[in-house]
């Protein structure tokens, strides 16, 4: 578990991810590289799952004030659920540019 940021957009809330994982398949590869320099640019194989929506059966006041999330005390709006690491890189230059 732990979350995703992009340093080039400050402004974008981060997401919450959890590794799910269905083969061990680069899963040493991306510790080895998180541990060399605390980044990794990863390709994968996985789940997105947008903002949750308030139980309609909720009172119109509970609705409207009520945000729910995910991961840490459902303090983001997104999560990812990654099931298969497809290739583990140095970060830096963007995935476009490699």
């Amino acid at each position: 578990m732990g979350v995703l940021t992009d340093a080039d957009c400050p402004s974008v809330q981060p997401i919450w991810f959890e590794l799910s994982l269905k083969s061990a398949r680069n899963r040493n590869e991306l510790s080895n590289q998180i541990e060399k320099s605390g980044k990794a640019a990863v390709v994968f194989t996985g789940e997105l799952y947008g903002p949750q929506q308030p139980d309609p059966r909720l009172p119109e006041s509970i609705r409207k004030n009520y945000h729910p999330g995910w991961g840490h005390l459902g303090g983001f709006p997104m999560k990812l659920v990654v099931f298969r690491i497809d290739s583990v890189g140095a970060a830096g230059r963007p995935y476009r540019e490699r």
